[in-house]
């Protein structure tokens, strides 16, 4: 149960001169009594779990858990209890580590600048991710994994009713490019990464991006 202090035994001088008129009974134990979240002089029942506390910020400070304590209902597959967060996505986590720079764990400075803790490094990467989570700029040296790319696009011909120009933003350079439309992946014609996104034709380009005379996949 949270802290602070609540009308009791000690406050009985100040009722009996509230009422006899001493003092104004609404001014009884004013700024005395309450949390370290408010000044107040009641407490409330939390209706979950029907226990008392200062404020809903005691109950949740002090009931905080993975798990409902009512239905038994996980809340989220990723949860921290320092953070008090709770997300089913695997990879959303790594966008709320508040604590970064507080921790003893082990960090990584990632390609662009940014910093993540190692554990979520990993995690990430576990997942297939390879951008950063903040910026989206490749987060490591995908070198081989582009050539690797360039050869299964070489590889595959797609058939004539896909053969057209698509433009594309790169995450890396942040440039844009009109590109071969290909299922495997879109290589940026300016840093050779394929950290691509689809994006509209430039108003200042000229030309159609539908024109396939000139594809050759």
């Amino acid at each position: 149960m949270g802290g602070g202090h609540f009308p009791g035994d000690n406050d009985a001088a100040e009722v009996d001169a509230a009422w006899d008129g001493e003092v104004d009974r609404r001014d009884v134990g004013k700024m005395e009594h309450g949390c370290e979240h408010y000044r107040r002089r009641c407490k409330i029942v939390a209706p979950c779990c029907k226990q008392v506390f200062p404020c809903r910020h005691c109950h949740n400070e002090a009931m905080v858990s993975q798990v409902c304590v009512s239905c038994g209902v996980n809340m989220g597959e990723y949860f921290c209890d320092t953070c008090k967060f709770y997300d089913d996505d695997g990879l959303a986590i790594l966008l709320n580590c508040v604590y970064l720079f507080d921790s003893l764990q082990g960090t990584r400075v990632l390609n662009c600048g940014h910093t993540m803790h190692m554990e979520c490094f990993n995690n990430m990467v576990e997942h297939n991710k390879y951008t950063c989570p903040i910026c989206s700029k490749t987060a490591l040296d995908m070198t081989h994994h582009w050539e690797m790319l360039d050869q299964e696009i070489e590889a595959t011909i797609m058939p004539p009713v896909y053969r057209y120009k698509v433009w594309v933003l790169c995450n890396d350079c942040n440039k844009v490019s009109e590109v071969n439309f290909h299922v495997v992946g879109h290589k940026c014609s300016h840093c050779n990464s394929y950290n691509t996104r689809s994006t509209s034709r430039p108003a200042d380009s000229s030309g159609s991006s539908s024109d396939s005379s000139d594809n050759n996949l």
